[in-house]
């Protein structure tokens, strides 16, 4: 063997390692991405699942006594389409209905669990129960039901996004 073919082996040899080596650090850095990625949503699930613990009750519950405040409250925990029609229903459907029969509503999320996250929108399955008491129901009457509930990440706060009961 010459002198050439000996050094031609060699950077062949060299530029192979190169290669291996920068496809493991590309491969490396991926991986890292995705791992970070997986541990922001995870924690997004997390915190969208304590935030639906507050913000469900708030869009739920009313009182005739407090009404006004209620459903500021209530549209204050909404965003977007679903925050219009609830200021609708609110005014047009609940609002006559609670001050004429004196209703009060109570809603507690007693269990969540994640459908779907992605990014700054986490779609929950929300189990609660909601006790009414009204004029001619003045005991309470507790009514579990369920709802799919998106909530949208605005900033640092989570929204309602759309809460459709099941």
């Amino acid at each position: 063997m010459t002198r050439a073919h000996l050094t031609r082996g060699r950077v062949l040899v060299l530029t192979a390692f190169v290669i291996v080596i920068a496809a493991l650090a590309t491969a490396g850095v991926l991986l890292l991405q995705q791992t970070r990625q997986a541990e922001a949503e995870g924690s997004s699930r997390d915190s969208a699942q304590e935030a639906s613990k507050t913000l469900v009750p708030k869009v739920l519950s009313y009182s005739y006594q407090t009404l006004q405040a209620d459903i500021a409250n209530a549209t204050g925990a909404a965003t977007g389409n679903f925050k219009q029609n609830l200021q609708a229903l609110m005014t047009q459907v609940v609002q006559p209905t609670a001050t004429s029969d004196n209703v009060v509503t109570k809603a507690s999320v007693t269990h969540t669990a994640v459908v779907d996250a992605s990014g700054d929108d986490v779609v929950l399955l929300v189990l609660l129960s909601q006790e009414s008491t009204s004029r001619n129901q003045p005991t309470p009457v507790v009514s579990p039901s369920s709802a799919r509930v998106q909530l949208h990440r605005d900033g640092d706060r989570w929204l309602v996004a759309d809460l459709q009961p099941l």
